[in-house]
């Protein structure tokens, strides 16, 4: 039975009051490092350094970072989670100045994206009859769900998971045209921003046109999505198209990625039209496998691309680099540690999920759960696949502690236990230390980050994380931690590699003013020919 109906207002002002609170006491905790910018991950700096070009007169659709890499570098992100940032920026900049102004958006705009989450997860739930302040209280502890909204953290990844659970709602609840439009708008919109949550959009797709396969009231939603799906599609291709847009890769949002976009719109609406003719579920069934398998011959065919979006990195740099990036790594091969931290609790929510649905069969749970299903195969491949996974594990666990009341209060605080995301972390950091989690020493000190801080602008070959910082202190960093700049990434590596002679042949056909050590304790610097160390 749903759960009783709550004013949507208070409800969103609930949700609000929480993400504020848990705002405050973020700024605190980091409230020097947000005074100097050291936001919590190089992307929002690199986020940051965008709106600031575009609104300092960089073109809408130039998104070319111009001091990464050899020679700039055209980044593989959308202009669309730049709008808000920038709006407030322009509107706070003439009342408080320029620096309270951009202190002020690093706060405030994470706040109201956890504050949306919080919102939309509780809708959610409250649809599989769970009140609104225990899917949000889950929501609250959900590691590492929660770190995304944290002040600082102005980058893509928060807005897609907002997307993500938009978009649940609108194919999770009644079947309307205008629920189809609502998850149309939110694929289009969280394709646009980036690849990584089409895969869950993807299985949610498929569930309900499995669904309409027996259903033929889901006629109505599957005529929303398509048409919201291609018109939304072709208004985001006339104002999202970036100067890269013709680039042969499905990276981000290309034409590529549009062609396979359109592809599935064009299928969805097939299904729609042959409905009023295909009557029987085995003849749905047909339906569906028919449109699947065109599908996807015809985005080998047309977007082959879009087979492997990360098929196009350069072998070497994925050896090298890509291997090394935490969060890029697979559950199966990760320090165990990390493994815990990132699928924890999506694992307990697929149990609990699997168990309630055992018990009280759902259809907006049984969505839910294979888009968990489905994480938990992305974070096989790379462990931030399980972001979406642990959004929509927050109202798995919240339905299933709601659940475990009726069993004592035994049960219920074990089941409130295993949906406390931030427990997964404290017992990842009780395991021994693996082999695995061995690596170089950080470039990225104090010493390090102060010694930069006062050179003039200069061209500099450091270590690939520290590439966002540089370019937002004004120097160009050759290495920076995106996979476009697979050229600049690699001269590091050729530069460690080489010897003396080789080396000062680097520096100077790469034009080079300083090189950062990564004995992390200081700089070097080359003024080339010379080499010294600068503590």
């Amino acid at each position: 039975m749903p759960a009783p109906a709550a004013p949507a207002a208070r409800t969103a002002l609930l949700a609000l009051s929480l993400a504020s609170g848990m705002g405050a006491a973020w700024t605190m905790v980091r409230w020097r490092d947000l005074l100097a910018r050291n936001l919590p991950d190089p992307d929002d700096l690199m986020r940051l350094q965008q709106v600031d070009d575009w609104l300092a007169g960089q073109a809408f659709a130039d998104l070319t970072q111009h001091r990464i890499g050899l020679r700039g570098v055209a980044m593989h992100w959308s202009r669309l989670p730049d709008l808000i940032p920038a709006a407030m920026l322009r509107a706070l900049r003439p009342l408080i100045g320029e620096a309270p102004a951009e202190l002020a958006m690093l706060i405030m705009w994470p706040t109201l994206l956890f504050a949306a989450l919080l919102w939309v997860a509780a809708l959610l739930g409250r649809r599989i009859g769970v009140r609104p302040i225990e899917t949000m209280l889950v929501a609250l502890l959900a590691y590492p769900l929660t770190p995304l909204f944290a002040p600082g953290r102005i980058d893509h990844h928060g807005l897609q998971m907002v997307l993500l659970l938009a978009g649940l709602l609108a194919l999770g609840g009644r079947a309307t045209l205008r629920a189809g439009i609502g998850g149309g708008l939110a694929l289009v919109a969280s394709i646009v921003v980036g690849m990584e949550t089409v895969p869950l959009f993807v299985v949610a797709v498929a569930v309900l046109a499995l669904r309409w396969c027996g259903d033929r009231s889901e006629d109505a939603r599957l005529t929303g999505l398509a048409l919201a799906t291609g018109g939304a599609a072709v208004a985001a291709m006339l104002v999202f198209a970036t100067d890269s847009w013709a680039l042969p890769a499905c990276d981000g949002f290309l034409r590529q990625s549009w062609i396979a976009t359109m592809i599935g719109a064009v299928a969805l609406g097939s299904l729609a039209m042959v409905g009023r003719f295909a009557t029987t579920r085995v003849a749905r069934y047909r339906c569906v496998a028919v449109a699947g398998i065109g599908t996807v011959l015809a985005i080998a065919v047309l977007a082959p691309a879009c087979r492997n979006p990360y098929g196009a990195v350069d072998p070497l740099l994925a050896r090298l680099w890509l291997r090394e990036v935490g969060e890029a790594g697979s559950i199966l091969t990760a320090d165990p540690r990390w493994s815990l931290r990132y699928t924890g609790l999506l694992v307990a929510a697929i149990v609990a999920g699997i168990v309630r649905e055992r018990a009280s069969p759902a259809a907006l749970r049984r969505m839910l759960l294979m888009v968990a299903f489905a994480s938990l195969a992305l974070a096989a491949v790379q462990l931030r696949g399980a972001y979406g996974g642990i959004a929509v594990a927050t109202i798995l666990l919240a339905d299933a502690i709601a659940a475990t009341r009726r069993h004592g209060v035994a049960a219920a605080s074990a089941m409130r236990l295993a949906g406390a995301g931030i427990a997964y972390p404290l017992l990842a950091a009780a395991l021994p230390i693996s082999a695995r989690s061995a690596g170089p020493p950080s470039c990225v000190t104090p010493a390090t980050l102060q010694a930069l801080a006062a050179l003039p602008p200069a061209r500099v070959l450091a270590p690939v994380d520290l590439g966002p910082w540089l370019v937002r202190h004004g120097h160009h960093a050759i290495a920076a931690p995106y996979h476009r700049n697979a050229a600049g990434i690699l001269a590091t590596y050729r530069f460690a590699a080489a010897g003396e002679r080789q080396r000062r042949t680097l520096l100077h056909r790469l034009d080079i003013d300083y090189v950062v050590g990564c004995d992390g304790r200081g700089l070097i610097a080359t003024a080339t020919p010379a080499l010294w160390r600068v503590p």
